[in-house]
């Protein structure tokens, strides 16, 4: 996986996001140093997984009602829409949203 950067001059080069990967790679775990929620592909995931689980949460102990309005602001349009509209199970959301966060930043270098 590559992604692209701009120079000091203004050329852009590709660079690979895992510079330790390479044909012959058969395994690879991902470290950060301050941790993997610190790293947008694995926090984002995270929130909106918490915020789904919040809401049922409160919908279990009838603090919501079922003809309830909630809105989000980017990120947070997920988590509202998974919660209200049940769009797919929370397993296979946060997976989703991971595979999307994970190509997201192998494009954009984030």
């Amino acid at each position: 996986m590559t992604f692209e950067t701009v120079g000091a001059d203004g050329s852009i080069k590709s660079e690979k996001m895992f510079k330790e990967v390479d044909e012959r790679t058969t395994s690879y775990t991902y470290r950060s140093p301050t941790g993997l929620l610190s790293a947008t592909q694995f926090t984002q995931p995270a929130l909106t997984l918490m915020e789904k689980a919040s809401f049922e949460d409160m919908r279990s102990k009838g603090l919501v009602q079922r003809d309830s309005s909630f809105a989000g602001h980017s990120l947070g349009e997920y988590s509202a829409l998974a919660a209200l509209a049940d769009v797919m199970p929370i397993e296979s959301f946060g997976f989703g949203r991971f595979l999307q966060r994970f190509d997201h930043a192998s494009r954009c270098g984030t």
